[in-house]
C-alpha cells in the first residue's frame, strides 16, 4: 500500500477564506466556531497525506490557535463536513501512549514505512487529543509530536488556552460513508444507525437494499435490522449513518469504531 499526497478542500472561517498554510497565525477576534474546510478552491487547496483512506493535513493548516478554540469549533473529537460531495468526520489526531499507541499512531507509523520524510513540519507541533491507557481518563490539552521517525505520541499536557506560533492545527479527515459494493467481502465495518446505534461485523453480502455482517456485534432498532443467523445481521441500508472500514496496523489497533486503548469516544453531538 502506498502514501500519496493529495490536494483537497479549503480553510474558511465562516464565508472568509483564510488561507491553508501553517504561517497563517489564528487571530483572537475571528469566530473559531465558524472554523471550517469546505469544498476545493483552486490554487487554495490544503495539503494531505492519504494512506488506506484516512488523510492527515501534511503541515499544521493553523497557527497560534488554542485547543479550546478547536474545541469550541467542534474540531475535537469529530466534525462532519462535506468536502467536493463526499463526507468526512473532520477530527483532531489521536495520539496514545508509548505502551498504548494509538490507531493514528500506528497509522502515522505504517505511512512512514511507505514514505519516509512525507511529513511537514516547520518546527512546529500539534494539538492532539490523547486516548486513556486501560482505566485511566482522557486528557484536555495535549501537545502532540510529529516526527519523521516516530509515531504521534504525546509529549505534553498544557493548558487548553494555550496559543503559541510553534502549536498549531494538523487536522484528520476520516470518511463516514465508504461503498460496500466497494468493499472485499470479509472486510470488518462499522455502521452506525440513523437512531444512532452502533454495530461492528463482517461484510458478509452486499445488494441495493441489504448489508449482511458476519460476526455481528450490536443491534439497531426494530425495522433497521435482523438476526437470519448466529451473530449473522441484515441491515437495511436506508437506516444507515455512517459506514465506515476498521483499520488495523502493526498490533492490531483500530480506527473505524473510534475505538481507544479500550474505550469507544461518544460523538460530541452525543
Amino acid at each position: 500500500m502506498k502514501a500519496k499526497i493529495r490536494n483537497l478542500g479549503t480553510l474558511y472561517s465562516g464565508s472568509e477564506l483564510i488561507g491553508s498554510r501553517c504561517s497563517i497565525a489564528y487571530s483572537k477576534g475571528d469566530h473559531s466556531r465558524d472554523i471550517n474546510i469546505r469544498d476545493t478552491v483552486p490554487n487554495l487547496e490544503i495539503t494531505w497525506v492519504e494512506y488506506d483512506g484516512l488523510l492527515m493535513a501534511q503541515y499544521p493548516v493553523l497557527c497560534k490557535i488554542s485547543f479550546d478554540d478547536l474545541k469550541f469549533a467542534g474540531l475535537i473529537q469529530g466534525k462532519q463536513v462535506q468536502i467536493d460531495g463526499v463526507h468526512y468526520e473532520l477530527r483532531l489526531l489521536r495520539g496514545g501512549l508509548r505502551d498504548f499507541p494509538s490507531p493514528d499512531d500506528l497509522w502515522v507509523r505504517e505511512v512512514w514505512k511507505a514514505a519516509e520524510h512525507i511529513w511537514k513540519h516547520e518546527d512546529l507541533r500539534c494539538w492532539g487529543y490523547r486516548s486513556p491507557a486501560p482505566g485511566s481518563c482522557s486528557f484536555d490539552g495535549v501537545l502532540t509530536a510529529l516526527t519523521d521517525s516516530d509515531s504521534p505520541i504525546w509529549t505534553a499536557v498544557l493548558p487548553t488556552d494555550t496559543r503559541s506560533e510553534t502549536i498549531g492545527w494538523r487536522p484528520v479527515l476520516e470518511p463516514v460513508f465508504e461503498d460496500p459494493k466497494l468493499l472485499l467481502p470479509g472486510t470488518e465495518v462499522s455502521i452506525r444507525f440513523s437512531s444512532g446505534e452502533l454495530v461492528i461485523g463482517n461484510l458478509q453480502e452486499v445488494n441495493n437494499y441489504d448489508i449482511v455482517l458476519s460476526n455481528s456485534n450490536g443491534y439497531g432498532k426494530e425495522g433497521s435490522c435482523r438476526h437470519i443467523g448466529d451473530h449473522v445481521l441484515c441491515i437495511d441500508r436506508n437506516t444507515i449513518r455512517e459506514l465506515r472500514r476498521m483499520r488495523r496496523y502493526g498490533d492490531g489497533g483500530c480506527s473505524g469504531l473510534q475505538k481507544m486503548s479500550g474505550s469507544i469516544l461518544p460523538r460530541e453531538d452525543e
